[in-house]
């Protein structure tokens, strides 16, 4: 399997990353369900750690993914794609890269501002910013609000593939599957 990206299909780093980033998202919301209808305490700040760690790697992650598609163009859209849904792949394709910068960003300041300390497993990690509610309560509001918007998109993202791979009978899913596309 080659690398990078052909007009056929998907390159191996850029479908490693794409499952791993799916799976660390998963593991966030899995996280995240967990945590916040748990009682405070010893069990609860692991996972909050672990959720914290988990968010900084999604972000070095997201940052390489981004460099890495500038490198590496993507394979195209199939020809006989409809207009309105190039539009909806491309927004939608877009929307999850930008929330995969923002989660973690919102996240960190979101946690600093609270008068947490963000750790990665155990290390402390530099801190942004004192305890300030009024940035507190914006970072939260832009994390929560941005993970509502990324299900959503999840959820477009999957359907999109899954109308390609069973109605349209085309490769657009199977280009990013591990196997799939004309590797």
């Amino acid at each position: 399997m080659a690398l990078k990206n052909t007009a056929e299909s998907y390159g191996s780093v850029s479908k490693w990353v794409h499952w791993l980033a799916a799976a660390m998202v998963l593991a966030m919301y899995l996280l995240a369900l967990a945590f916040t209808n748990m009682e405070e305490g010893a069990a609860q700040k692991s996972l909050v750690t672990i959720h914290q760690s988990v968010g900084l790697i999604i972000l070095a992650v997201a940052v390489f993914r981004v460099l890495w598609r500038r490198s590496d163009p993507r394979p195209p859209l199939p020809d006989d794609m409809p207009r309105p849904e190039r539009l909806v792949a491309r927004s939608v394709q877009a929307f999850l890269y930008l929330a995969l910068l923002i989660l973690p960003v919102t996240g960190y300041v979101f946690a600093n501002a609270f008068g947490d300390e963000v750790s990665f497993f155990g290390l402390a990690m530099p801190r942004l910013l004192e305890k300030h509610i009024p940035i507190r309560n914006t970072a939260w509001f832009f994390h929560q609000w941005t993970a509502y918007l990324m299900l959503a998109a999840l959820a477009l993202h999957l359907g999109g593939a899954l109308y390609h791979h069973f109605v349209r009978r085309d490769a657009v899913l199977k280009r990013m599957l591990p196997r799939g596309g004309a590797d």
